[in-house]
């Protein structure tokens, strides 16, 4: 029987999923609770983080922002754990080009990231 329509899951290392599936993929939305206690919420598409979505790492760190096959990719903010933040593109997961890096502690921004 193959998984279709809105369901929650449980596996076996203790994470857990609840959303949309298709063709036992997860697709379309919902939210994975990683056994590392991480957790991702958002869209899916063939079983991968793809589309709009929201990662809070096990740490406190929380990315939110546009996700292509599981890889941050296009515009999103990213908040670290000591509060500094990112505002702008990612490639390939990294930070890339035209943004806005804001420190927590002091007055001082970075622009631009290469």
């Amino acid at each position: 029987m193959r998984l279709t329509g809105v369901r929650g899951s449980r596996y076996r290392d203790g994470a857990s999923y609840e959303g949309q599936w298709l063709r036992d993929l997860k697709h379309g939305y919902g939210c994975f609770h990683f056994a590392s206690g991480a957790n991702y919420t958002g869209q899916w598409f063939e079983g991968k983080m793809h589309g709009q979505g929201t990662y809070t790492f096990a740490d406190g760190q929380k990315f939110h922002g546009e996700f292509d096959r599981n890889i941050k990719s296009g515009f999103g903010t990213h908040v670290y754990t000591n509060g500094d933040q990112w505002d702008g593109v990612w490639v390939s997961d990294e930070p890339f080009g035209a943004g806005l890096y804001i420190f927590l502690d002091t007055d001082h921004k970075v622009s631009h990231f290469t």
